[in-house]
């Protein structure tokens, strides 16, 4: 009597908590109370070499046809571990930080790989191939990021069968200027100063190469004038026409590249001047006829 009572206590216990404790076995239950009724494994019988690896996920299928990523919760096996071994998630190193199990081929056969949670199991066919790997192709070739932003990188294996396989967390990867870029175990790069570095993905005695070019970040200021209105002509007359000023900037004192024709209006803000340099400025009244005055005093401002 006393241990049925214990078994209904433990039993409310952990039902709220999610999971079944009495009984002839465990049960896997959702959020919403579903239970757990199958385990799909993706992706279904795929082929590897041999000293390459295979990344698994495992979907959970309960009750009311909604699904759950069980990766990380379900225990993972290889019925034949000298075809193929299997680590779990949370026994992976840095190199499998996407959340998924990964078989590593050891020698030609096959082996079934299985995903247990409780009593509901899922299982597929792993076949590892005598195939050797005959060439490294990064992706992309040539990209461009500026300086503090990352970039991807891929690394896709060409096998002698003519196959090939994503080895982008199984090879050793490594940049040719980490003062320029560095490259994790994943194959993210971050751009660390202006320049241009060559990233490698190395298997064995095989490596393909990328071209990484990093940009300086470009910083922009801007320079707001202001000035009063003219009242007289240069030769002391009254001033009756005035139509609108225009705004010259450049780079060098004396030498104005740009002109804007701002209008009627005593003041002005020039943007997007990039910084790093000493901007120049004058400005000219013009008439109604477009009859227009020379320079004003130059003002000057350094971003």
């Amino acid at each position: 009597m006393f241990q049925n009572t214990l078994c209904a206590v433990l039993w409310t216990s952990i039902l709220i908590m999610g999971l079944t404790a009495c009984g002839s076995g465990s049960v896997q239950v959702s959020s919403s109370g579903a239970q757990l009724t199958g385990i799909s494994i993706t992706p279904a019988d795929p082929a590897i070499a041999t000293n390459s690896s295979q990344p698994f996920t495992a979907i959970g299928i309960y009750s009311d046809n909604t699904t759950q990523d069980l990766t990380n919760a379900v225990t993972w096996s290889s019925s034949d571990t000298t075809v193929a071994t299997i680590i779990e998630p949370a026994l992976s190193s840095a190199k499998t930080n996407n959340g998924k199990a990964y078989a590593y081929g050891k020698k030609a056969g096959t082996t079934t790989i299985t995903a247990t949670s409780g009593s509901t199991s899922g299982s597929t066919t792993l076949t590892v191939t005598s195939a050797t790997l005959v060439s490294l192709t990064v992706t992309p070739a040539n990209p461009s990021v500026a300086k503090g932003s990352t970039q991807q990188f891929a690394a896709t294996g060409t096998f002698s069968d003519s196959t090939t396989q994503d080895l982008t967390a199984q090879v050793t990867w490594n940049s040719s200027n980490t003062g320029v870029a560095t490259i994790s175990t994943s194959g993210l790069a971050t751009g660390i100063a202006a320049g241009t570095v060559t990233i490698t993905a190395t298997s064995g005695g095989i490596s393909g190469t990328a071209t990484l070019a990093v940009t300086a970040v470009t910083t922009t200021g801007s320079a707001t004038l202001s000035w009063a209105a003219p009242a007289t002509n240069t030769d002391g007359t009254a001033l009756t026409d005035l139509a609108g000023y225009k705004v010259y900037y450049g780079t060098s004192s004396g030498n104005y590249t740009t002109v804007v024709n701002i209008g009627n209006v005593l003041s002005y803000t020039v943007n997007n001047l990039a910084s790093g340099h000493t901007y120049y400025f004058a400005v000219t009244a013009y008439d109604s006829t477009g009859l227009e005055s020379g320079y004003s005093a130059e003002a000057s401002k350094t971003l």
